[in-house]
């Protein structure tokens, strides 16, 4: 639907009533069909008034073949319809109701199933505008950062949906006061010294004043191994420990020869890692371990240098982007795992190797740095709103079999399968044209099924229904949130799309007994998501217990803000009856949490969120039922009168194989 759109009064274009495109079922008369013409349907029909002959259909008690479940659907929804005259009821005013399958959502073949539709229902179903996605409309929207630069709001990225979110809603309250969100430039969080902009010469080589001892070493580079070993695959641990004992044992105060510098700069980067997820924080604007990274930097090689051994080069920039995509410099951060990808792609790291000797333990090395290279790839393309570089259909590589941590590689296989997922996300839903169109609803249950595939694998292992007696496993939240974060990127593009329609007719929100009802397809998505942001901020609230938050790693940080902006949207849907104040006050207090540990960039985030928050409490204070809907904002707090049916709201409202912990209750207002 084009937002500038007149509203008009027919529901069969609004996006709040349907979003899938109903079967025309014309009956045509017995002369026109065995004439195998097309027939209009009436009585007569045009072809038969054209010749002069009778017209004749036929009989409508007709026996007809539907489903059980269809027929049951039709029961209840007859139930609660009231029971006026027809004559009074005009086809307008009619919303269309949709058979659901056994999981809450209409099934792929329900419509088949039950191809009985009456005229009120596929009223104007066939001339129904399509449904604007704005995160992917083209030609594609460019703000201008505080440096003046411009900055490209990619449709899958966190940072610019609250960019999206915050253009919409000020547009629509352009005569009201409302904060302003800055869009910080890129890497304006911390400040690093680049060659190619620094003002003094290259750095000395590093001597044994400015590295850590070799004890130390070993202690950075375990906590590498806990904080990223079971997701990632950065270094060869052998070969890196053994390189590592040799270093310091010819005195480390003279950097390695030529033959060895792509190894130390691996060295380098593999301590200002470990040191950064030890001590994130930073008072000068410097992010901890940039001395090392400024000098790994300095020494990385020319193209030709990287295929000198070319693993080690695909593990050293993807150690390096990490980094950089945890400091908030996005662009260096793609720029370089893009490297990495076609140094990969140009040795054949994406197929299954044989011959030259490889041997087992090469072969497990390989694996895992190709599926880590895409792990990252796909991860930082989402948070960039960068469309996928590699289609999985090219790709050959076996995943790594177990050797003697088969804990690890179930993990690891279980990252790389909810990737695959999200890329999956990424190319059906975020698509170029900026169309929801008749699929959506069906592609988003599609997709939601492959997650849910995918889970069931781990559910047993990510049971958080015990978090209250036992302690949370940090690989195992990371896979949860990445599950839930998948199906918030499926179905969030429609909050946007159903606030810009509401915001379109009404200028403001209208009253919630003005508002028409979401077609059932559409409700199960917008709940789905609200379950999901709910068990995300279950699984961070845990982590917060434990200290097991990241507060230098880029991904807990954008799940929180990802499933805060989904109930913040989701609350402000007129025809949704979800209270999320609770909820989004548990958000806050993660960032809080994050913020206290030194991490800066999740007071940019946390700012960003709370202009938002503020932005829609404006639009909320114009409406007439502010006893119900009105939330006062406290001290950056979110506090609401009707909190106390929050957590009965919840209770219903949870996802199948997945339950919240309630024993220990998120904080109050």
């Amino acid at each position: 639907m084009n937002p500038h759109r007149a509203h008009h009064d027919d529901v069969s274009g609004d996006p709040l009533v349907t979003l899938t495109r109903g079967k025309r079922s014309i009956t045509a008369c017995i002369r026109c069909r065995e004439r195998k013409v097309k027939c209009s349907g009436s009585l007569p029909c045009q072809n038969c008034s054209s010749r002069s002959v009778e017209c004749a259909f036929d009989p409508e008690d007709k026996k007809v073949v539907v489903s059980e479940r269809f027929l049951n659907e039709l029961k209840r929804s007859s139930s609660h319809l009231p029971h006026t005259s027809s004559n009074h009821t005009s086809k307008r005013q009619r919303v269309r109701s949709y058979p659901r399958g056994d999981d809450g959502i209409q099934g792929e073949d329900d419509t088949d199933a039950g191809g009985v539709t009456s005229d009120a229902e596929t009223a104007g179903i066939d001339d129904a505008a399509e449904i604007c996605n704005p995160l992917a409309t083209t030609p594609f929207k460019v703000i201008e950062d505080t440096e003046g630069r411009r900055r490209f709001l990619g449709p899958s990225s966190t940072w610019a949906y609250i960019q999206q979110a915050m253009s919409i809603l000020q547009h629509c309250i352009k005569d009201q006061p409302s904060p302003q969100l800055p869009a910080t430039s890129d890497g304006g969080a911390f400040v690093l010294d680049w060659p190619s902009t620094s003002q003094t010469t290259p750095s000395a080589p590093l001597t044994i004043d400015r590295l850590p001892s070799l004890s130390y070493s070993f202690y950075l580079t375990d906590t590498v191994k806990f904080y990223l070993g079971p997701m990632y695959h950065l270094y060869d641990e052998d070969v890196f420990r053994h390189r590592l004992n040799d270093f310091y044992a010819t005195g480390p105060w003279v950097e390695p020869p030529r033959s060895s510098r792509l190894w130390f700069i691996q060295y380098l980067l593999i301590m200002a890692l470990g040191k950064a997820l030890i001590l994130p924080g930073s008072s000068d604007k410097r992010p901890t371990g940039c001395d090392y990274v400024i000098r790994a930097i300095e020494l990385l090689p020319d193209v030709h240098g990287y295929y000198t051994d070319s693993i080690l080069s695909v593990e050293i920039l993807c150690c390096l982007s990490l980094y950089l995509q945890s400091i908030d410099h996005r662009n260096a951060a793609y720029n370089y795992i893009g490297q990495a990808l076609r140094i990969a792609l140009s040795q054949g790291f994406h197929r299954e190797l044989t011959g030259a000797s490889l041997t087992e333990k090469e072969l497990h090395r390989h694996r895992r740095a190709w599926w880590t290279l895409y792990i990252l790839d796909k991860r930082f393309s989402s948070l960039m709103g960068a469309p996928n570089c590699i289609q999985d259909n090219e790709i050959t590589v076996l995943l790594p079999e177990p050797d003697h941590d088969q804990g690890d590689c179930q993990m690891f296989g279980l990252h790389v399968r909810l990737t695959r997922l999200l890329a999956d996300v990424l190319r059906t839903v975020y698509t170029v044209t900026g169309r929801l169109k008749s699929t959506y609803v069906k592609d988003a249950q599609k997709a939601l099924r492959k997650t849910a595939a995918v889970g069931k694998e781990f559910s047993q292992d990510c049971d958080f229904t015990k978090m209250g007696a036992a302690p949370i496993s940090r690989a195992s939240a990371t896979l949860m949130l990445y599950y839930h974060q998948c199906i918030i990127l499926t179905i969030r593009p429609l909050f946007l799309s159903l606030i810009h329609s509401t915001l379109a007719q009404s200028g403001l929100y209208p009253r919630r007994g003005e508002v028409r009802v979401l077609a059932e397809p559409v409700k199960a998505l917008l709940d789905t998501c609200y379950n999901s942001a709910l068990v995300s901020l279950d699984v961070l609230v845990a982590l917060q217990r434990q200290n097991l938050l990241e507060a230098f790693l880029p991904f807990d940080l954008d799940c929180t803000i990802s499933a805060a902006i989904s109930l913040a949207l989701i609350q402000a849907i007129p025809a949704t009856s979800h209270n999320c104040s609770i909820s989004i006050n548990a958000a806050l207090d993660v960032l809080d949490s994050m913020v206290m540990r030194g991490y800066v960039i999740a007071q940019y985030r946390k700012a960003e969120l709370e202009s938002l928050l503020e932005t829609l409490h404006t639009i909320f204070k114009h409406q007439s039922s502010a006893e119900e809907l009105n939330h006062s904002y406290q001290d950056g707090r979110l506090c609401s009168g009707n909190a106390s049916i929050l957590p009965d709201m919840e209770a219903q409202q949870q996802p199948p194989n997945v339950r919240i912990n309630r024993s220990s209750p998120l904080p109050n207002c």
